[in-house]
């Protein structure tokens, strides 16, 4: 830190010190040439990054008859990249200690035997929902890791009051597509062999920060209109037609050939009985 004066009183000043971020109670300041001046304040200053928030979809499911004991199985699609779950109760105070998870199947030697299955666990915790002075407090949904799974298993610890609905949290897709012609645009999915035509994200929006792709318009999909499909048997008689089509077409060419040659043939076997002898 340094004031210096010149004689026509212009000064240059250098009063900020800039150091990484440290977390400390008490800072103190040591002069090590001049004589020590008292400061009126100082200030700090410090910066702040904030998260943007991440928006998650939800889908409760109800349980279905579970296969080992007290076990409350519970069927999901397979393609949800599920990132947190949760348990919704009707009752007003209920506390649950439970492990959730999937089901593994153990092989067995013995032919004929059943198959035996374990309980995989994802989370091991207590979920509850109680009531308090007209307050209602319930516990939050617990992360896991991302897991796809076309069925959950909800295993309580002890003696279970009702059977909750399962929640289950994760973060939808985004696609981002640079808008070409007039709408409306048609999105295309589904279709097996076709190759990716994904590209990076800086490739498709370059310079635009987070927060600007936050900022941009939303389009809303319509609903999913399925494409016309031939059937086996439709396509089957399809192909037959082309095929036949092809066969009579080689068949009238080759037909057409050989009439040529033999109207060529013909004239040149006339021209040689004409001809005078020598």
């Amino acid at each position: 830190m340094s004031w210096l004066v010149n004689s026509q009183g212009a000064s240059v000043q250098k009063h900020r010190i800039e150091f990484a971020p440290r977390a400390f109670r008490y800072a103190r300041l040591r002069w090590l040439d001049g004589k020590p001046i008292e400061f009126a304040a100082v200030h700090a200053d410090y910066v702040v990054q904030r998260q943007a928030g991440r928006q998650l979809e939800t889908l409760v499911l109800q349980r279905a008859p579970g296969t080992e004991g007290r076990d409350l199985v519970y069927t999901a699609p397979v393609a949800i990249p599920v990132e947190s779950v949760g348990l919704a109760f009707q009752g007003q105070n209920v506390v649950m200690p439970v492990m959730i998870g999937q089901y593994h199947a153990l092989p067995n030697r013995d032919p004929g035997a059943r198959t035996a299955l374990k309980l995989q666990p994802l989370v091991n915790t207590t979920f509850f929902q109680l009531e308090q002075d007209g307050r209602r407090r319930a516990s939050s949904d617990v992360a896991v890791p991302l897991t796809h799974a076309a069925r959950w298993v909800v295993r309580p610890v002890n003696a279970i009051p009702e059977r909750p609905a399962l929640r289950l949290r994760w973060a939808p897709a985004t696609l981002v597509f640079v808008a070409a012609g007039k709408p409306p645009y048609q999105l295309a999915f589904g279709r097996a062999g076709v190759r990716a035509a994904g590209v990076a994200l800086h490739q498709v929006a370059p310079g635009f920060s987070e927060r600007e792709l936050m900022a941009l318009a939303a389009a809303k999909a319509g609903d999913p209109v399925r494409q016309q499909v031939l059937e086996k048997n439709e396509a089957t008689a399809s192909s037959g037609k082309q095929r036949i089509w092809l066969w009579a077409l080689l068949i009238g060419g080759i037909a057409a050939l050989g009439a040529m040659a033999w109207h060529l043939l013909r004239q040149l076997k006339g021209g040689a009985s004409e001809s005078p002898p020598a």
